[in-house]
């Protein structure tokens, strides 16, 4: 229990008391996509209310401006400094140096503008009723994190997710994706597994295309996948509106 709320603070907002310890910090991550069902229940909630008084640019905005608010704008973080190293084409070390820069980039800012973007006007598009993409996109977003730490090398020995996974047994990494999985396929019926299959094709594009550049992944690369994979699910919920839900 410790380790899922540890968990849940650091991925979110939500005020839960816990002190983070090194051994939950370890194995926090197992718990990423039950998080990510809190995330997704709490912005359906807010997508809810909202649309009962607001037209949809309306409601889209208001929500994304939640989701940015409940999760602390961590993942966007990540991705407008990996936007800036990987931007600037320059060579692995500089890119690097970039990204540790704690100043935010042209390269940055537009990166962040798409992708508020593309949420904002998906969430817009969604037809009257429908919430699941919504829900399930955090859900996979966080296996995304999930599976960055498990399957790619982590690049800077004193980073903050240096120790993250450190200790979790092989089947224990198993469970939890295929918990999330489970939940998806649960929320959204046989539509859950084409968000499934095309959030996880755009996550090994985007992966490998970091690891061939930099040579591993960082915590800011872990940030722009779940960014990347949570817009990549809202935009094939709007593309499979209606299938095999």
């Amino acid at each position: 229990m410790n380790s899922f709320l540890t968990a849940l603070s650091f991925l979110t907002r939500i005020p839960v008391g816990v002190k983070m310890e090194r051994k939950t910090w370890q194995t926090s991550p197992i718990w990423y996509p039950a998080v990510g069902m809190v995330i997704g229940s709490v912005l359906v909630v807010l997508y809810q209310m909202f649309a009962s008084i607001f037209p949809p640019a309306v409601t889209g905005m208001l929500v994304v401006t939640g989701w940015v608010f409940l999760t602390g704008g961590l993942h966007l973080d990540g991705l407008m400094d990996t936007a800036d190293g990987l931007g600037s084409h320059r060579d692995r070390e500089e890119m690097l140096a970039i990204m540790k820069d704690s100043r935010t980039g042209a390269m940055g800012v537009l990166a962040a503008i798409v992708v508020l973007g593309l949420k904002v006007v998906c969430l817009a598009s969604f037809a009257t009723g429908e919430w699941v993409p919504l829900i399930v996109a955090p859900i996979i977003g966080r296996m995304a994190l999930l599976a960055g730490i498990k399957c790619f090398p982590y690049l800077r020995e004193k980073g903050l997710g240096s120790q993250l996974g450190a200790g979790i047994p092989q089947w224990a990494w198993m469970i939890s994706l295929v918990f999330g999985a489970v939940v998806v396929s649960a929320i959204a019926g046989g539509r859950g597994m084409i968000l499934l299959l095309g959030a996880g094709c755009f996550f090994f594009f985007l992966a490998y295309g970091m690891v061939k550049r930099l040579g591993g992944l960082t915590g800011d690369s872990y940030g722009a996948l779940a960014e990347g994979i949570e817009t990549m699910v809202l935009l094939l919920g709007v593309a499979t509106t209606g299938w095999g839900s």
